[in-house]
């Protein structure tokens, strides 16, 4: 039988060297502690972050899914994988992993407002408004939730509904490069082009190198 107290040390080493930054020696000592306890779900779990880490979404998947096979329900798995699906494309796989993680946790703001990122990244864009509206509701701070609320509701064609969501982003955050591009976005479809003009200037102030803000004023300009 192996030391249980040795592998929990060894796998508390490997974490203060991941949150450290010390990548290839966490996973050393991550995979020692498979060698030894091949369903070890936290150091599959952590392998998987460490491999998302290096550059290897793909292995990231495989490892976390298999941490999952041993210990389904937990929500820092399901999370992280969801969010490497999401920056992976795979919207889909993504947002019923978010669906999972909101059943097991309802209240969490972040779940929403990534799932309705991947809802929008599918164009299902009226229940990718409800998930960013959920967000708010949790969280009536979250300014990147009204942010992206905004730029859905901007796809739906909803303008006023968007440009009271931009007013309700300033003041929360003054200096959101996004909600000022959403304001330029949402002048431009009223053809209302000097506001337009300065919300991307104002957006441009804040992020100077975004082109396709450069392009959109010189749109306008044009």
């Amino acid at each position: 039988m192996p030391d249980i107290v040795d592998v929990r040390s060894r796998l508390q080493e490997a974490v203060l060297l991941h949150q450290s930054g010390q990548l290839k020696q966490a996973a050393t000592i991550y995979q020692q502690v498979l060698d030894i306890e091949p369903e070890n779900a936290n150091a599959l779990h952590l392998l998987g972050l460490v491999s998302h880490q290096s550059g290897q979404p793909e292995s990231a998947i495989i490892l976390i899914k298999q941490a999952l096979g041993i210990a389904p329900n937990q929500l820092n798995f399901l999370y992280n994988l969801a969010n490497i699906l999401r920056e992976l494309g795979q919207f889909e796989e993504a947002v019923q992993v978010y669906r999972q993680v909101i059943q097991l946790q309802p209240d969490t703001a972040a779940t929403y407002n990534n799932l309705g990122i991947s809802l929008h990244k599918l164009n299902q864009f009226q229940p990718a408004a409800q998930a960013y509206r959920d967000a708010i509701e949790l969280n009536p701070e979250y300014d990147q939730a009204y942010s992206n609320l905004a730029a859905t509701l901007i796809k739906l064609k909803q303008l006023d509904e968007a440009m009271d969501v931009c007013l309700k982003a300033l003041e929360i955050s003054s200096d959101n490069f996004t909600i000022y591009c959403n304001l330029g976005n949402i002048y431009k479809e009223q053809e209302e082009f000097e506001e337009a003009i300065q919300s991307y200037q104002q957006a441009i102030s804040i992020q100077p190198n975004v082109a396709e803000v450069h392009s959109n004023m010189g749109q306008i300009l044009e």
